[in-house]
């Protein structure tokens, strides 16, 4: 079971909060996304967002997906984080932002 800790971000999909991984209960730096069941359509993403994940797992811009689920009245998505949020460094110059694309490029 994981447990919520730090609230990291809130979208207007998501709330994404620090966590423990499953496993062997560490306190790892990872994400849970959770959305309302009850808003069937953003069901599927959630799910496609799981499966394209776990499809491209292994590089480093991607985060391994450590738990995808629902429960009652929530679904969710647990990953890996990568490191600091884009909030953190942001506003960034032009050059800071061409590395970071091309890292993330780098993925696909």
């Amino acid at each position: 079971m994981l447990k919520l800790g730090e609230l990291l971000g809130r979208g207007g999909f998501a709330t994404v909060y620090r966590t423990l991984d499953p496993k062997d209960a560490t306190p790892l730096p990872i994400a849970i996304k959770k959305a309302r069941v009850s808003q069937r359509i953003r069901r599927p993403h959630l799910q496609h967002e799981a499966r394209v994940l776990r499809a491209l797992e292994g590089h480093l811009a991607i985060p391994r997906v450590v738990a995808y689920g629902h429960l009652q009245h929530f679904e969710y998505l647990a990953m890996e984080l990568l490191g600091k949020s884009l909030e953190v460094v942001a506003p960034m110059d032009e050059r800071t932002a061409a590395k970071i694309a091309m890292h993330l490029l780098s993925a696909l």
